[in-house]
């Protein structure tokens, strides 16, 4: 055992203050105990030769209310194979030979919080009163602390404040007793340690321990959060850090004493820390590359304070001996260190910023001829400073300069990452394994990256060895090695040789060689295979955001055990009913266009969009994106799912769905994640199935089974429907909901106007029987109206306006009738040609059938009305070229020219040729010879070409028969009354109706 006595310490301090002359400043002594720690070797704590910190001389008085405050940092936590913890104090009585503490209280922080223990004289041996103090919440390894517990022995209350936070105030019965029997004088007080038996014998923390103050009082609230958060820096009543007789007792000369800055140094803010990779790099990219590795930046600067603080960072002793940092200065027992810093003047020459803000930098304080100013490629800034060795854990340092240097010639890097320590955290490792998971990287005091893991296990790069080493106190001779390069610092994804661990207990067969990633990246963030950190967001989104672009690697989406099926639906067994719970199965359908509508077939084609979506308890997704685009599956894992197979038993071949090329299967993120275990060797938010939505999404184009309804035709609303039901199989365990129905097609199509559309259950009380969708489809009457009805108006127009002909006209009245008879009859078969033969009638045919009747009856009341005419005299009148007589009681007469009177009035001879009167037998010979030539012409060219009819003769006959003619006075008014008026009152009457009948179903929506 030895001491350093108060005036000892109190001597090193003066000098420390006078060699660097720090004014306004408070330098303690810092005590770290088990600096020269073997990291090889598990430390035995079953004797009492630990390090620490204790008082001697008198003792001091224990009294009722009592406040403790202290500042520590551990490294490690310390006794990890029993119960871990981080550090430690107590005071009380101990036994003369520090085995145990006699009576007295000691404070311990364990992994699982902070803990009072307390002892009395009456106790057995290692026998402890404990009060729990809450959880704290942790602290980083390698971290300064600020605590400040309380005691309140009249009322048993007790808490702890730490780093400005009350996290614990309760009151404890348990405790006024205890320290009624105490002796009211505390003996011995311990900081960072304390002797003890039990689980966790003779604690002594790993690290260090300063500034440790008692008061005989309960200090408030706000003090006690002032000088946890370095606002306050108050003495000790009972005891006093700088004035109290403290020894350090280290009889394995494992500690050290130091004087550090408690403002600067011990109370340095905690949101940022700067880290020295002692390796040679480019600045662009190398550089830069390594910081955005350990998840910051390069480390820089625009005012003189900042530029201070790094400076007293890169005065720590061991970086004296990181080899590519620094170069011994000739004749001197000095060394210059040389690293960038983040600035530079690319934008504009001579114009130093801060690489990452552009923040003009202030303070430059030039090394001799510089800034160059003979060329335009020295843009990057380099910080030189010479060291020398002062005897304590930090250089003497002088000649601090900066000089401008080409961005690609390599220096050492200094990066600045946003937390207190540089944690990296090992994924890989199975859950037996003996390695630590968790690690700080640090330079060692051989100048040498290394990471120590927070329990037992340590990680460097042996220089013999060539090679990682892995060692873990709990066993000394078992070693892992990589082979991956040195400067890499092993970042990222390695592959790592565990063959040297003896009894590895994660050893499953085959190699013994792992993937294991070392990274810095937090929660919601990815590790590339080069140790680059991305927004786990990026991961698999088809854009190679990594440098390595592994990122677009093993893309795998969904994860299923080996027992998955499917061709099984994915529902749930009620064990308590005894009975399944079917899946339920979300269907929404958009109308895209339709694109036939055969009534003659009674069938309609349709391209629509089916959507189905359900929950898949059995499957766990990967990275699912926020956008569900970006969670589209490849074809070979839509393969692999259970669809849902749905039939539309309304197609001719009952056609089903299907995953296909077409089809588009994504994932929507609903529910929350939990990331990938650090077992796992990539990090993967891992999402439930039965809380993230599976979206089937698939274009069809499929013919359906219509029945038109014709009866009201061109009134009619058709309603036509596509049938989704689940195949009997599965009518137990899958059950299809209705959801939403879109129309993105026109509206307004050629015939129809697609009035309604609605997505719905078959059978509302039983949903096994499927789901519908209906389209009601109204007929534009437009088009019958101008293809049918207006042409029929305007030919019963005509019909009518027959009765208004002249009697004598009776043969151009029939002939009208006749006609427009004819057309109706052919545009009726042409409209039932066009529409689906029935075996009702439709009210287009009523509407043509009814505007046939109106000139037939027409034709039969003319041809009446003319049968009530009667004749008169006897008159002659033309007939066909001839006179007849017609009328009287003899009826008609008519000449009958012989053969000869027929040539004289063919060949009038004598009239023409008077001089051959008497030879007119010769000529009747000729004429005879023309009249042969005469019949062969009538035979080819009609005889009423020889006949010239006289019209006007037969009109003025056929009008004078008509105004002689004796009509019947009773019956053909009244027959002329219905033609004219009852005929088109009985049609107008019938039009009103019909329209009335048709045009209120067709605006109802009665459907």
């Amino acid at each position: 055992m030895f001491a350093i006595m108060k005036s000892f310490v109190f001597y090193i301090l003066l000098l420390h203050l006078f060699d660097f002359r720090i004014v306004n400043t408070k330098m303690v002594p810092v005590y770290y105990l088990k600096k020269e720690f073997d990291y090889r070797n598990l430390m035995d704590y079953s004797k009492p030769d630990i390090d620490c910190v204790h008082t001697v001389g008198d003792p001091i008085p224990f009294p009722e209310k009592m406040t403790i405050c202290s500042r520590n940092m551990h490294i490690t936590y310390e006794n990890p194979v029993a119960s871990s913890y981080a550090t430690a104090f107590g005071f009380g009585t101990f036994l003369d030979d520090w085995s145990e503490l006699k009576e007295g209280f000691l404070y311990g922080e364990w992994e699982t919080g902070p803990w009072w223990g307390y002892r009395t004289k009456d106790k057995a041996p290692a026998a402890y009163g404990w009060v729990g103090l809450g959880d704290s919440g942790g602290s980083d390894h390698g971290v300064w602390r600020h605590t400040c517990a309380f005691l309140d022995f009249t009322n048993g209350r007790t808490g702890v404040i730490e780093n400005g936070r009350k996290f614990f105030d309760k009151k404890f019965e348990d405790l006024i007793p205890a320290y009624k029997g105490f002796e009211k004088k505390i003996r011995t007080v311990t900081a960072g340690c304390v002797y003890k038996l039990g689980t966790t014998p003779h604690m002594s923390q790993h690290g260090k321990v300063t500034d440790f103050q008692i008061w005989d009082k309960i200090l408030s609230d706000e003090d006690m959060i002032k000088i946890t958060n370095c606002e306050m820096f108050k003495s000790g009543n009972l005891l006093d850090w700088e004035n109290g007789n403290w020894f350090l007792n280290s009889s394995r000369g494992t500690a050290r004493m130091e004087v550090l800055d408690l403002q600067k140094e011990i109370c340095a803010p905690r949101t940022s820390s700067l880290h020295l990779i002692p390796y040679k790099l480019k600045f662009d990219p190398e550089a830069l590359h390594m910081c955005t590795k350990f998840s910051g930046k390069i480390a820089t600067y625009s005012k003189k304070k900042r530029f201070d603080e790094i400076t007293r960072f890169l005065r720590q002793k061991q970086h004296m001996k990181t080899e590519s940092c620094v170069k011994k200065i000739k004749d001197k027992e000095a060394w210059r260190f040389r690293t960038w810093v983040g600035n530079d003047d690319r934008e504009q020459e001579g114009i130093f910023e801060n690489w990452y803000t552009n923040e003009l930098v202030e303070y430059t304080p030039w090394a001799d001829a510089r800034p160059y100013v003979g060329g335009t490629r020295y843009n990057c800034m380099m910080l030189e400073m010479h060291l020398e060795d002062s005897g304590t854990p930090k250089a003497r340092m002088y000649d601090i300069t900066v000089n401008d240097e080409e961005c690609a010639v390599g220096f050492c890097n200094l990066c600045e990452v946003p937390s207190p320590v540089r944690k990296m955290v090992v994924r890989g490792l199975c859950v037996l394994s003996m390695f630590d998971k968790v690690y700080n990287y640090v330079i060692n005091e051989d100048g040498q990256p290394m990471y120590i893991g927070s329990r037992t296990s340590v990680l460097f790069y042996d220089k013999e060895k060539l090679s990682w080493v892995w060692y873990d106190r709990k066993s000394s001779k078992s070693v892992a090695t990589s082979i991956s390069p040195e400067a890499s610092l092993l970042i990222g994804v390695h592959n790592v040789d565990f063959s040297g661990v003896i009894d590895d207990k994660c050893y499953t067969g085959g190699s013994k060689e792992k993937r294991i990633k070392l990274t810095t990246c937090s929660y919601g963030e990815y590790t590339c295979n080069d140790g680059q950190c991305i927004d786990i967001e990026q991961r698999c989104d088809q854009t190679s955001n990594c440098n390595d672009e592994s990122d677009e690697d093993n893309c795998k989406m969904i994860f299923m055990k080996d027992n998955y099926n499917k061709k099984i639906p994915p529902f749930f067994f009620d064990k308590i009913n005894n009975k399944n719970i079917p899946v339920n199965v979300n269907a929404s359908m958009s109308v895209i266009d339709i694109i036939k509508i055969a009534e003659v077939d009674h069938t309609f084609t349709l391209k629509f969009r089916l959507v189905l979506e359900w929950y898949d308890y059995r499957i766990k997704y990967y990275n699912l994106k926020r956008s569900r685009s970006a969670n589209a599956l490849a074809i070979e894992e839509v393969q692999k799912l259970w669809i849902p197979f749905l039939v539309f038993d309304n197609t001719e071949n009952n056609e089903a769905t299907k995953g296909t090329e077409d089809t588009e299967l994504t994932l929507s993120r609903e529910g929350d994640f939990i990331g990938s275990e650090d077992t796992v060797v990539e990090e993967i938010n891992i999402f439930e199935g039965k809380f993230n939505r599976i979206t089937f999404e698939q274009v069809f184009t499929k013919t359906f089974k219509c029945v038109y309804k014709l009866q009201l035709y061109p009134f009619d609303t058709q309603i036509c429907r596509v049938n989704l039901v689940v195949r009997k199989l599965e009518t137990g365990v899958m059950m299809v909901t209705p959801n939403m129905l879109a129309m993105e097609s026109e509206t307004v199509l050629t015939q129809y106007i697609i009035k309604n559309w609605t997505l719905a259950y078959n059978n509302i009380t039983d949903p096994n029987q499927g789901i519908r969708m209906e389209l009601v489809l109204k007929r534009r009457i437009m088009n019958a109206v101008l293809t049918v009805y207006l042409p029929t108006l305007l030919i019963l127009t005509i019909v009518y306006a027959t009765n208004f002909f002249k009697d004598f006209f009776f043969e151009a009245v029939v002939t009208v009738n006749l006609t427009a008879l004819l057309v109706l009859t052919t545009l009726f078969i042409s409209v039932s040609s066009s529409l689906p033969l029935t075996a009702y009638v439709k009210m287009v045919d009523i509407w043509l059938i009814f505007a046939q009747v109106i000139p037939w009856i027409e034709v039969l009341l003319h041809t009446f009305i003319d049968m009530m005419r009667s004749e008169g005299e006897e008159r002659e009148i033309n007939h066909h070229g001839k006179t007849i007589t017609v009328g009287g009681d003899g009826g008609s007469e008519e000449s009958l020219a012989t053969e000869d009177g027929l040539i004289d009035q063919v060949y009038p001879i004598k009239s023409l040729y008077p001089q051959f009167e008497d030879d007119v037998s010769v000529l009747k010979m000729e004429n005879k010879q023309n009249h042969l030539r005469v019949e062969s012409r009538l035979q080819t060219a009609d005889y009423n070409k020889m006949t010239q009819r006289d019209e006007e003769q037969l009109v003025d006959a056929r009008k004078a028969f008509y105004e002689n003619a004796t009509v019947n006075t009773d019956i053909v008014p009244k027959l002329q009354f219905v033609a004219k008026y009852v005929i088109p009152a009985g049609l107008l009457t019938f039009s009103i109706c019909y329209w009335t009948y048709g045009l209120s179903y067709y605006f109802s929506d009665d459907f």
